[in-house]
């Protein structure tokens, strides 16, 4: 993960979400912070990391100008969560 291309991406339900760029030029990747014992971060292609999922939480990452998966609710232009 290249931590100088971070940009904060939105909060859901105490979880702050970071996007930054893999370290492959066209991967995308995810960080997930509650705490300091719940966080998490995911990494894949251009398309995102998929489905990142803690013990409270999950969340998708889809590209730019990407559809919304059924049954999410958007944290932000790129990250969705399930809708409860």
């Amino acid at each position: 993960m290249d931590l100088e291309t971070a940009r904060f991406a939105g909060e859901h339900e105490g979880a702050s979400l970071w996007l930054a760029r893999g370290n492959d030029v066209a991967g995308v990747c995810l960080l997930v912070h509650v705490d300091d014992t719940d966080w998490a971060s995911s990494c894949g292609g251009a398309a995102g990391p998929g489905t990142i999922s803690g013990q409270t939480w999950t969340f998708i990452v889809v590209p730019d100008a990407g559809i919304a998966p059924a049954g999410y609710t958007a944290v932000s232009e790129n990250v969705y969560t399930p809708t409860r």
